[in-house]
């Protein structure tokens, strides 16, 4: 089973609401669905979908904004002797979920480099 990070799930989750209330907000403006809510004659002109839309938008583009520069406080940098080592050891598969490359890749890959790293 894959492990997902609590802010991949924040994104996901933003992402569906997102789309929910786009949903929601076409519904009210064209009259098929209404939302009774208690709020000032200023402010019943526009659905309560769209403030709420407003909202979620702001907080997915929150979250998508640096989402690259998180690491997981579970990421260990692996040693030398541990890629040496350990990783030819591995079973094809988790190979390719540490490498993402099959093994005769990485080896035609470190053919072309080792010139260069002389």
């Amino acid at each position: 089973m894959v492990r997902v990070s609590r802010r991949h799930n924040a994104i996901r989750r933003a992402q569906r609401r997102v789309r929910f209330l786009c949903v929601l907000s076409l519904l009210q403006v064209t009259g098929r669905v209404r939302l009774r809510r208690r709020e000032p004659l200023a402010l019943r002109r526009l659905p309560l979908s769209f403030f709420m839309l407003a909202r979620e938008r702001w907080r997915l583009g929150r979250l998508l904004h640096n989402r690259h520069l998180y690491m997981s406080r579970e990421f260990v940098p692996k040693s030398t002797n541990w890629c040496l080592c350990v990783l030819d050891s591995l079973p094809e598969h988790t190979w390719r979920l540490f490498m993402r490359m099959d093994r005769s890749t990485f080896t035609h890959l470190a053919g072309l480099l080792e010139p260069h790293l002389r």
